[in-house]
């Protein structure tokens, strides 16, 4: 009874820890790909900025290369970051639309490239009129220069934002790592306890219920060994119950044909007695053959004196007229 009851604790037990063990480990794993996938993002963030930033450097270095040479092959570069710096700045808005600060340091940041753009145009746009003079003059403002630099300490800003965050995450993902670790090597070693405990308590029970065979079976034995003898000897009893049936129905039977045999000996004596002289002359005892019975019967001879006449002379004769058994 302990035992039943300990498999039908312990086994439930054992399962539901295999399953409280699974759900940590989908757990930790699904901590640890948010973590990765957060680092993810903002290395992606730091790319866009850094590709952001690399763009406005290569439009200006494009700018003063045509403004010096008039070469428009030096607005090659200009026209390349140009195209590429507003797919940047839409990767950068998505990156860091769940966060406040970030996204109001890159509103200025777009805000900032768009006025140095504007400013960059009209400097190449007054050398290709021919207007050298005035383009430089334009430059010596320092109004291109004061958006760089204000674009590099947004930037900077950003980056330095980036990096802590980046920083975090990957501490948050190595102690994550360190408690799934941690966690998975306690829980499998209990795992392990309550695996080998229920394995030890199954196979002792499994003995158990074997020892309980045998002797059940043994049992079983004793029981048809002792339900054969009685079967047995109620047989033989119903048997002798049987012959005895059958012996008592013959010696009906034997009695009421002989009583009536006795009755027509006794009616042919009377006859023979009629007619002559008729008179018993033996009796003999009889013994059944299949019992130890005896029957009170006699074998009774009657003897008649006949006379009649062949040929018109009288002749007396002595013979037995019949035998009855009584």
């Amino acid at each position: 009874m302990i035992r039943k009851a300990a498999l039908q604790i312990g086994v439930p037990a054992l399962l539901a820890f295999i399953a409280w063990n699974a759900y940590l480990a989908v757990d930790h794993l699904q901590r640890v790909q948010k973590t990765a996938a957060l680092t993810l993002e903002s290395s992606a963030i730091q790319a866009e900025l850094s590709g952001v930033f690399r763009d406005l450097t290569d439009m200006e270095t494009g700018q003063r290369g045509y403004l010096l040479t008039g070469n428009p092959a030096y607005l090659q570069p200009y026209t390349d970051a140009k195209g590429r710096i507003e797919a940047g700045f839409v990767s950068l808005r998505a990156g860091l639309a769940n966060r406040q600060r970030e996204q109001s340091l890159e509103s200025q940041l777009e805000s900032l490239a768009t006025s140095k753009q504007a400013e960059m145009e009209r400097t190449i746009t007054l050398r290709q009129q021919g207007y050298r003079h005035r383009s430089f003059k334009l430059v010596d403002t320092n109004e291109g220069k004061d958006y760089m630099d204000e674009v590099r300490r947004i930037a900077s800003s950003l980056s330095s934002a980036e990096s802590s965050n980046f920083a975090r995450l990957k501490g948050e993902r190595t102690a994550a790592l360190k408690r799934a670790f941690s966690a998975t090597i306690i829980s499998n070693s209990v795992l392990l306890v309550l695996a080998v405990f229920a394995f030890g308590l199954i196979r002792h029970h499994g003995q158990m219920l074997g020892e309980e065979a045998v002797q059940s079976r043994d049992e079983l034995a004793v029981r048809n060994l002792q339900l054969e003898r009685v079967t047995a000897a109620l047989s033989g009893q119903a048997r002798s119950n049987m012959v005895a049936i059958n012996m008592n129905s013959r010696l009906h039977t034997f009695l009421v044909q002989n009583e009536a045999s006795a009755y027509a000996s006794s009616r042919e004596c009377q006859l023979g007695a009629v007619r002559g002289v008729a008179t018993p002359f033996a009796v003999q005892p009889c013994m059944s053959s299949n019992t130890s019975l005896r029957l009170n019967s006699c074998f009774v001879q009657c003897q008649a004196t006949i006379s009649y006449s062949p040929g018109g002379t009288s002749v007396s004769s002595n013979r037995p007229l019949s035998s009855v058994t009584l």
